[in-house]
């Protein structure tokens, strides 16, 4: 992004791949800069002591829920493993302030993902198998002596694969993930892309039948976890002619989170403790207009509306002999409506200047900002 200038880090997948005990993730590479921290449990990110959760996360321009297997269940933020094949990416940035005005909502760090276009020329295939999982990729030209290309991953975890050779309840966790990314460049339409991103986690934790090796709550608890995460999106690139582009993308990203846990009581019976159902979505349309005034002025300007839909469920029993009781059910649906305009000017050769404004309206509360 030519607008960050400051406090931003270009991330290669070459850096990524050659990051000691990083399996080829960006977040556990971006914990080793200036400001950053992490931890070896799982890969949040910390930047300036700010929760990994208030990292916005984006792909292709469109903000998206976290894309980490088992994300947000944990450590206020991060996740176990990243869902970003290093088959798929291109290079991406990573922001920890002095944000361009085209980002918002961010109170920590902004990682700006991109996919990398496959081979229009020929095909080529990737296998690979590890202890995190198997991962299969292809790419290559859709139609013979056209432009267009696909490009896919898809990865399964290998604890799943190991399942029937492994011991009880050693195989606890499982997790799959497919991206893709299309695109078909046209001659006079502009260049079309479809890209999406999808992965499934489980994992189950069973309680102890035995009372005595009770020490902990979680020793009696049996746990039940599934949580889906999907986001697809469709971007038409424009150029209006030699000096100004227009990109338009629609998207839409879902998450879903279904945590069961039932309580083993005195007489060894397991009986239901809390529940979990959480369901989100969001439709984004996104257009933006890329200007160069001059050799020394470059203007960016876009729009984005975002529809926000939820629905949330959460019962709890406060003992083990306790039928669940409802705390929260609800759902609703509401907006985000965003704009920004910022330019780069070069005032010298040895002299550049970046400024810009954004502003928001959230009608749900009606509040709004206008911000430098």
């Amino acid at each position: 992004n030519t607008m960050s200038m400051v406090s931003t880090s270009m991330l290669s997948v070459e850096a990524a791949k050659r990051y000691a005990g990083g399996f080829d993730d960006p977040a556990r590479l971006a914990s080793s800069f200036a400001g950053v921290a992490g931890n070896t449990d799982t890969n949040g990110i910390i930047v300036r002591g700010n929760a990994p959760k208030y990292v916005q996360w984006k792909m292709e321009g469109i903000e998206i829920p976290n894309p980490n297997h088992f994300g947000d269940l944990k450590v206020i933020g991060g996740g176990a493993l990243t869902a970003l094949s290093s088959q798929m990416l291109a290079n991406s940035d990573f922001s920890t302030g002095a944000f361009p005005a085209e980002y918002n909502n961010a109170l920590s760090g902004v990682f700006d993902i991109n996919l990398r276009k496959g081979n229009d020329q020929k095909q080529e295939h990737t296998f690979q198998l590890g202890i995190i999982g198997i991962d299969a990729s292809s790419e290559g030209p859709l139609k013979k002596g056209a432009r267009s290309s696909y490009l896919f991953n898809y990865r399964y975890s290998t604890l799943a694969l190991l399942r029937p050779v492994l011991p009880e309840n050693a195989n606890s966790i499982q997790y799959q993930d497919l991206s893709f990314k299309l695109n078909f460049p046209t001659r006079r339409a502009g260049t079309f892309t479809v890209w999406g991103l999808g992965l499934a986690d489980k994992a189950f934790a069973e309680a102890k039948t035995d009372s005595s090796l009770w020490v902990y709550e979680a020793d009696k608890s049996d746990d039940r976890i599934e949580q889906y995460t999907g986001v697809a999106g469709i971007r038409h690139q424009y150029f209006v002619n030699d000096r100004t582009s227009l990109h338009t993308t629609l998207a839409t990203t879902a998450g879903f989170v279904d945590w069961n846990t039932k309580r083993m009581n005195e007489n060894g019976e397991l009986r239901p403790g809390s529940s979990i159902d959480n369901v989100t979505q969001n439709i984004i349309l996104k257009s933006v207009m890329n200007k160069k005034f001059s050799h020394r002025h470059v203007n960016k300007t876009g729009v984005v509306f975002t529809g926000m839909y939820y629905q949330l469920q959460l019962s709890n029993a406060v003992e083990a002999q306790q039928a669940p009781a409802p705390l929260v059910n609800t759902s609703g649906f509401s907006t985000l409506l965003s704009a920004y305009s910022s330019s780069m000017l070069s005032l010298t050769d040895q002299l550049t200047l970046t400024t810009g404004v954004n502003a928001q309206l959230f009608t749900l509360n009606g509040n709004y900002t206008l911000e430098p």
